[in-house]
């Protein structure tokens, strides 16, 4: 008799949250994820769809706690890291925009389920741990510039990532492009343009806060400033 195929339930996973992500929970019918990820043993492995999209969000949280404390600590310092993490998302979002944010869409798609929202509100939070640890160091090695708090940079920073991740979920127009400045060193030499930019807006306080410490650049923020 021949084996059974063995159900790779990490790639199932894997798949399941893409298709999430660019779905949403709700748009994801089971018809869909057997047609992707084969019969297999699909409820076996995770009993329901809620069971599975847990998985496919306790996997997503996890490489965004990762994946920001990694990104953090690249470069020469704290500014050249944050640059390069903004723009490797902005990057990421604009040549994939049919994948939103898994994060954003449970929030949005999932606010009843107490296990969801739990997992939504601790990923920030480990996610602003890393990024303090980091604003810490940065401040020890002379970084920062002002009295700042790292935890309250931290939180601004947050909260920019975020916005950006809730403005590209929904589509807003010029969200994860900017417009080419080799020439005027608001980005460094290589780093590719993401199109046209959207009518300029004023520069909001949280941004400014940044710039006083010295994380953000001025000139890439003037006080009427396009994404």
């Amino acid at each position: 008799m021949a084996r059974p195929h063995e159900f790779d339930t990490e790639a199932a996973v894997e798949q399941a949250m893409h298709l999430f992500r660019e779905l949403g929970y709700h748009a994801t019918s089971m018809p869909r994820l057997t047609a992707r990820l084969g019969t297999g043993s699909l409820y076996a492995a995770f009993d329901s769809k809620d069971g599975l999209y847990a998985r496919a969000l306790e996997r997503y949280c996890d490489g965004l706690v990762t994946g920001l404390g990694r990104d953090v600590r690249r470069g020469p310092d704290i500014h050249t890291a944050l640059y390069g993490l903004l723009i490797t998302m902005a990057a990421a979002d604009a040549a994939d925009p049919e994948h939103g944010c898994l994060l954003v869409g449970a929030t949005t798609e999932r606010s009843a389920d107490g296990d969801t929202i739990e997992r939504v509100r601790t990923t920030p939070v480990e996610m602003e741990t890393g990024l303090t640890a980091a604003l810490g160091v940065a401040r020890d090695r002379g970084e920062l510039r002002g009295e700042h708090r790292p935890e309250e940079l931290a939180r601004f920073l947050m909260t920019l990532i975020q916005g950006l991740r809730v403005m590209r979920r929904a589509r807003v127009p010029g969200i994860g492009r900017r417009r080419g400045a080799e020439g005027t060193g608001l980005r460094p030499a290589g780093v590719p343009a993401y199109g046209d930019a959207v009518p300029s807006v004023p520069r909001p306080p949280a941004v400014e806060r940044l710039i006083v410490a010295g994380l953000v650049p001025r000139r890439c923020f003037p006080r009427s400033f396009t994404w």
